[in-house]
């Protein structure tokens, strides 16, 4: 069995999109001869907890915690995020980078550590690894769960912040000896940005569904209503004001609906929807509940007649977390997507429709669509299960561990 370092800011009991991917490696690395030893933080005051993540970590996995300093939550969060933006660097859990160091050079030396594994966001966690490779010489994989200078979302305090980062993020590609990104997309952002490195350096390794957690499902006893689901959170300028006004629309022309459609939002989202819903005055066809763990979050998934994807129009390249548990569902996915990743999926797996996510017309008409094929029993899909299987957790830790075994 060999030892891999995976140095990962989030791990449980924090829960979240940042702790799912690195756990569900975990899981299944020692399947193909790779132990992990995980170097992460102490638990977080504030951060979302999930305790159902607990039960997909080896009882032989060594998990060690470590301080992580930051600035007191007292402050004002507009002064605590000015502070953060202006003098952290790369991003405001730098305070982890010394206690991580010192914790991972002890591991180091009394385990036989034969790779270090590095996941972002945050970025800290690829500093570690990139120092950790500059003093030790370990062979080193950096895993970007999402792009870096390149994602949609960055936005830069000043050019010269800019140029830091830019800065540091050639220095891990340069330095890491294989860099992992979430999408084919974003891969190729790479290859393109940095040619003179190997084009092997760079592979992907999507994110994924696993198979354990959609065992033993509770059954729906309430088949009345056309329930549609959405679960998670808002990120990245993504708002349910378009489809919400759909709804509104859909409820206008079709007054007996209001009894015989629900919309369930699940996720860390309540204020902003409830907000919406009370000025669209949707309140009797609209639900709201609070972020719940993942093993929940699955069974509302399989609560569902259809699930609802939003994704931010500039997003092309990215595939939201959640939709490989959506396409494994076997449930209608209603995705207000632009044309890119995630279009792509729904189609190569027959799992759903893509529709504009700025059309509320053709938004309108794919709720009415769901609805009418709920009530006349032809509301089914024809998944390509082939397709689907590829994206299995337990697939992809195996790629990830012959991209170790490269290396070694």
């Amino acid at each position: 069995m060999k030892n891999v370092l995976m140095v990962t800011y989030y791990f449980p009991p924090m829960g979240g999109v940042g702790t799912m991917r690195t756990v569900k490696f975990v899981k299944y690395l020692q399947k193909h001869g790779w132990l992990p030893l995980i170097l992460t933080v102490n638990k977080r005051w504030g951060e979302r907890g999930d305790e159902s993540l607990q039960r997909d970590i080896p009882s032989n996995v060594k998990i060690y915690r470590t301080p992580s300093p930051e600035l007191s939550r007292s402050l004002p969060w507009r002064v605590r995020n000015l502070i953060e933006s202006l003098i952290f660097f790369p991003d405001n859990k730098m305070g982890w980078i010394p206690f991580a160091l010192s914790s991972a050079r002890r591991i180091i030396k009394n385990e036989k550590i034969d790779l270090i594994y590095s996941s972002s966001a945050p970025y800290t966690s690829h500093i570690v690894g990139l120092l950790l490779k500059k003093t030790l010489n370990r062979p080193w994989v950096a895993d970007f769960r999402d792009p870096w200078i390149d994602n949609f979302t960055y936005q830069p305090l000043t050019k010269f912040h800019k140029i830091i980062d830019e800065k540091l993020e050639r220095e891990v590609v340069k330095n890491a000896d294989r860099v992992i990104s979430s999408t084919e997309s974003y891969s190729e952002q790479f290859i393109n940005k940095y040619p003179y490195e190997r084009p092997e350096k760079f592979i992907t390794i999507t994110n994924g569904y696993d198979e354990d957690d959609f065992n033993d499902l509770p059954v729906r006893m309430d088949q009345g209503k056309c329930r549609i689901v959405y679960v998670g959170s808002f990120y990245s300028g993504q708002s349910p004001e378009k489809f919400l006004s759909a709804v509104k629309i859909l409820i206008k022309e079709n007054p007996d609906l209001i009894s015989e459609i629900e919309i369930i939002f699940v996720g860390n989202i309540y204020k902003p929807v409830v907000k919406m819903c009370k000025q669209m005055k949707l309140n009797d066809v609209v639900k709201v509940f609070c972020h719940v763990d993942h093993k929940e979050s699955i069974e509302y998934m399989a609560s569902a007649d259809a699930l609802l994807l939003l994704l931010n129009p500039a997003g092309a390249g990215c595939f939201p977390a959640k939709i490989f548990e959506y396409i494994r569902s076997g449930k209608p996915i209603i995705g207000l997507v632009p044309e890119g990743e995630s279009k792509k999926l729904l189609h190569s797996t027959r799992t759903g429709i893509a529709v504009d996510p700025e059309n509320v017309g053709a938004i309108k008409n794919a709720l009415l669509s769901i609805y009418k094929a709920k009530k006349n029993g032809k509301l089914t899909i024809d998944p390509n299960w082939e397709e689907i299987k590829k994206y299995e957790r337990a697939k992809q830790a195996k790629v990830l561990c012959a991209c170790f075994d490269q290396l070694i």
